[in-house]
């Protein structure tokens, strides 16, 4: 189960499959249900809504955006669907407050179209819920292509101690150019 990282733009918890028929021609998508768990209601800035065909998650203009006020809540969307296979993606990201220990619970529920009805969102099995971590190190970062194969441990004090490769100008093995690069938490992994 990936984590959501707190500092991170993009934080992809939900890929919904929307398929519109052909007989129809589209789908006029007015609204979205939702439902998140209460305790990250404090942690969670904003949800961001991305359209697109199928393949990778790929952040263009967001079609949506809510700021969750409570733990049911409707994302207003004005989108027309052509007929096909088409996603939604739902990326949210987290306010720098949030609870390390803590984790988001994310459903979309229905959908709603011109006409007013809503159509139940059928979730396939799987876990949901996703803890809240941070990103120690991200590519790019201090201009370096790729940051890989980490580790970590916990000193009989508490302080966290994270080991990781930086990779400089790719992210191929030997030869190349790559050091070993060290960070270091004392508040059990907020900060680094």
């Amino acid at each position: 189960m990936a984590p959501v990282l707190k500092y991170a733009r993009h934080n992809v918890v939900i890929r919904l499959l929307v398929s519109v028929s052909d007989s129809a021609g589209s789908f006029a998508l007015k609204g979205l249900s939702c439902r998140l768990n209460p305790s990250a209601l404090a942690w969670v800035n904003k949800i961001e809504v991305y359209s697109g065909p199928a393949g990778p998650f790929i952040p263009e203009e967001p079609v949506a955006t809510v700021e969750p006020s409570a733990p049911e809540f409707t994302i207003p969307v004005n989108l027309d669907l052509p007929s096909g296979v088409r996603f939604l993606w739902f990326s949210l990201t987290l306010k720098d407050d949030a609870a390390i220990d803590g984790s988001v619970d994310l459903h979309c529920t229905g959908i709603m179209g011109a006409s007013g009805i809503r159509y139940p969102v059928r979730e396939s099995g799987g876990q949901f819920e996703k803890r809240i971590g941070v990103a120690v190190k991200k590519i790019g970062e201090a201009g370096v292509n790729t940051y890989r194969i980490p580790g970590l441990v916990k000193t009989d004090k508490g302080t966290l101690i994270g080991v990781y490769d930086i990779r400089y100008t790719g992210s191929g093995d030997l030869p190349g150019n790559i050091d070993v690069g060290m960070s270091r938490s004392t508040d059990g992994g907020g900060t680094w």
